[in-house]
């Protein structure tokens, strides 16, 4: 009777190693891996972000540049008229054009930078991710080889308590 158990549950453990090995792809692994494109997708989107920022930016530099040379123009031809009070409003509003058309270019450079650092953040991710793919089938293989381990560990455990139990019965019956 105990033999038969034995040879059941030997048969079962064949056919689990049999479906385990047939199964490559480790759902934990495959976990991983779509965690990590999920990263590498926020991070790019995050540099396009940064990119569309830098963008506008530099249009308001554009701007700020054009609006002082207007108000600079404008200062001009209110001093050669002897118009004191519009020189002094356009010089004015050229020197705002000027501190903005600054500050602009100082983000539009902190702007730049810290897209520089994405961009390199992004292709060291990228790389991990396709070293992380290409060895994915030994990080599955190995998945698998921890739970068939423990698979057998168990087995052994559990083959070493029927034979115990068939040698008891063994000895018992041979007694009678």
């Amino acid at each position: 009777m105990f033999e038969d158990l034995r040879d059941a549950f030997r048969e079962a453990i064949a056919n689990f190693k049999e479906e385990l090995h047939r199964d490559d792809s480790s759902p934990t692994v495959d976990r991983l891996l779509f965690d990590m494109e999920q990263e590498v997708t926020k991070a790019k989107a995050a540099l396009d972000d940064l990119d569309t920022q830098v963008r506008h930016t530099r249009t308001h530099i554009r701007k700020e540049s054009e609006e002082e040379v207007t108000c600079r123009r404008r200062e001009e031809m209110a001093r050669k008229v002897d118009d004191e009070e519009t020189a002094r409003l356009a010089a004015e509003y050229a020197a705002r054009h000027a501190r903005r058309r600054e500050v602009l270019e100082r983000k539009a450079s902190a702007l730049s930078d810290e897209q520089a650092l994405r961009e390199g953040d992004v292709q060291e991710m990228m790389e991990r991710m396709e070293e992380a793919r290409q060895k994915r089938d030994s990080l599955a293989a190995a998945v698998g080889r921890t739970d068939a381990d423990q698979t057998n560990r168990a087995a052994d455990d559990l083959f070493t308590e029927l034979h115990r139990m068939a040698s008891t019965l063994d000895q018992s019956g041979s007694r009678t």
